[in-house]
C-alpha cells in the first residue's frame, strides 16, 4: 500500500486519537467484529428503556455479578428469574452476557468462602446448575471477583474452584468459563493458580489490570502474565488468552478518598483512556475488555468510587461514553488486522519512538476496505518531573492548561505539577508505510 503519512504537532502529553477512515486493498483472514468483545460493567438486571439503549448504543458485552445468595437465598433452591430477564432484554439487542461468579451464601460455611467439604458441595451444585440452566446462550462465567482483594488465598480459590468446575464443565466442555480475577496485576496469585492447573478450566486469564499511569503501560504486565500461562499451559492445549475483565478511570471532581490506587482522569482523558485501553487489548490479543463502569455510582462528589462511569448518575454522557460508541461504530465494525509498523522521522528535541506510536489496521469497516486508528504518547515539552515550573494551580483541568499555553502531563502525579511551563516543542513527524503485522 502507499505509505500514509501524518503530522503531529505537540505541546503536551495529551494523546490525540485519531480513527481514519482510508481505503486500499488489504483484507483479513478473521471474521471476528471486533467490537463484539467491548463491554461494560453493570449493576442491574432490571433497567429502564433508557439504560438499555444506552448500553446497546456503545457496548456488546455486559459484565454482572450473578449473586450467589441472591439466586439461592432459599436454601436448595435457585431463582434464576432475573437473569432470564437480563437475557431476553439484552440479547435480542446484540449484547452477550459476562456473569460473575459470586460471592458467598449464608446458608453454607458460615457465610464465608467455602473451604469445607459441605460448603465446596453446595457451591459446585450451584455453579453446575447454573451452567447447565443457561447452557448454549453464549455466557461467559466468570470465577469470583477479585479474590486476591476479598484476601481468599489462592490455593484455597484454586481448590474450591477446582473441584466446582470440574462437575461443571465435564459435563458442559462449550461453556466459556474464566479466572481468577485478580485486583490489578497480581502475578504471585495468578501464578499459583495456575500451577494448581487451573487452565484445565479457563478458556481466558481474566485481570483487572487498573493504574494510575496511562493504558499502553499494561504491555509489560500482559507480557508476565502470557509467560506464566506458556508455563503452565498443558500439552496439547489450546491457547488461553488474556481479558481484561474490569478496568477503568475515575473522573471525581477534585481529590477525595480512595484504596490508594484511585486511576484518576479529568473527562477528557478518561474518553482517551477507554478508547486506548480498548485498542491496546486488542493490540495485545485480548478478545474481550470490559470497562467500569456503565454508570457512575453516586453524585459528582469527591468519593473516586462514585466516578468511573461513562455516564452520570443522571444518564447524560461522559466523553467517555461518547468515545466507546465512536470506537464501537466505526472500526469496532471491523476485524482486527494487525498493527502497522512506523517509520519515525525526529525533529530537533524529543520524538516518538516505535513504542511510542500505534496505528491499528481495522479490515472491512467501510465497503469491505480498512480504517485506522492511530495514537502516540510522544511528548515535546521536554521539562522533566523534578525542575517542573507550575504554570496553574490545584486540580487543573488538561484543557484548563492548554489554554494557558503550557504543558500537561496527563499521568496521575501527586508530587510535582501537572500544568507546567515547558521547553518550546518541536515538530514530530512520522510516515508509515508497508503492511500490517499481527
Amino acid at each position: 500500500m502507499a505509505p500514509v503519512s501524518s503530522y503531529f504537532r505537540r505541546r503536551d502529553k495529551m494523546v490525540h486519537l485519531l480513527v481514519a477512515l482510508v481505503a486500499c486493498l488489504l483484507m483479513s483472514g478473521s471474521d471476528a467484529r471486533v467490537g463484539d468483545g467491548w463491554g461494560v460493567n453493570i449493576h442491574w438486571t432490571h433497567a429502564s428503556p433508557q439504560e438499555v439503549n444506552l448500553v446497546a448504543g456503545a457496548f456488546r458485552v455486559v459484565r454482572m455479578d450473578f449473586t450467589w445468595s441472591s439466586i439461592e437465598s432459599t436454601c436448595g433452591t435457585y431463582d434464576f428469574s432475573a437473569y432470564d430477564g437480563l437475557l431476553a432484554t439484552l440479547s435480542p439487542l446484540g449484547v452477550r452476557q459476562y456473569w460473575i461468579i459470586d460471592y458467598t451464601n449464608p446458608c453454607y460455611s458460615g457465610g464465608s468462602f467455602p473451604t469445607d467439604p459441605a460448603g465446596i458441595a453446595a457451591f459446585t451444585n450451584f455453579i453446575s446448575a447454573s451452567i447447565a440452566h443457561f447452557a448454549g446462550h453464549d455466557i461467559i462465567w466468570e470465577c469470583y471477583n477479585e479474590p486476591n482483594g476479598a484476601h481468599i488465598p489462592a490455593a484455597n480459590y484454586s481448590t474450591t474452584f477446582g473441584d466446582a468446575l470440574a462437575k461443571a464443565t465435564a459435563a458442559y466442555p462449550n461453556e466459556t468459563v474464566v479466572g481468577p480475577t485478580v485486583a490489578g496485576m497480581d502475578q504471585a496469585y495468578i501464578a499459583v493458580t495456575l500451577q494448581a492447573g487451573m487452565l484445565k478450566y479457563w478458556s481466558m486469564v481474566s485481570v483487572h489490570p487498573y493504574r494510575n499511569q496511562p493504558p499502553e503501560t499494561v504491555l509489560a504486565d500482559y507480557a508476565v502474565t502470557a509467560g506464566l500461562i506458556a508455563q503452565y499451559l498443558p500439552p496439547d492445549h489450546a491457547p488461553v488468552p488474556i481479558i481484561a475483565g474490569e478496568w477503568g478511570y475515575t473522573t471525581p471532581p477534585q481529590p477525595g478518598p480512595c484504596d490508594g490506587n484511585c486511576a484518576r482522569a479529568d473527562l477528557p482523558t478518561q474518553a482517551k483512556y477507554l478508547a486506548r485501553a480498548w485498542l491496546i487489548n486488542t493490540f495485545h490479543g485480548n478478545p474481550i475488555s470490559i470497562w467500569y463502569d456503565f454508570v457512575d455510582d453516586g453524585p459528582r462528589t469527591p468519593d473516586a468510587e462514585y466516578n468511573f462511569g461513562t455516564l452520570f448518575q443522571d444518564l447524560t454522557p461522559k466523553p467517555s461514553y461518547r468515545a466507546a460508541a465512536a470506537l464501537q461504530w466505526s472500526v469496532g465494525n471491523g476485524t482486527y488486522g494487525g498493527r502497522l509498523q512506523p517509520t519515525i522521522v525526529p525533529g530537533d528535541g524529543p520524538t516518538a519512538t516505535e513504542y511510542d506510536v500505534f496505528v491499528l489496521q481495522f479490515d472491512g469497516v467501510v465497503a469491505g476496505a480498512p480504517a485506522y486508528a492511530a495514537w502516540t504518547n510522544v511528548t515535546t515539552c521536554t521539562a522533566p518531573s523534578g525542575p517542573r515550573t507550575d504554570c496553574g494551580f490545584l486540580h487543573i483541568t488538561e484543557d484548563q492548561c492548554l489554554a494557558r499555553g503550557c504543558c500537561f502531563d496527563e499521568s496521575d502525579t501527586t508530587n510535582t505539577p501537572q500544568c507546567y511551563f515547558g521547553t518550546p516543542p518541536t515538530n514530530v513527524t512520522f510516515s508509515i508505510g508497508g503492511g500490517a503485522s499481527k
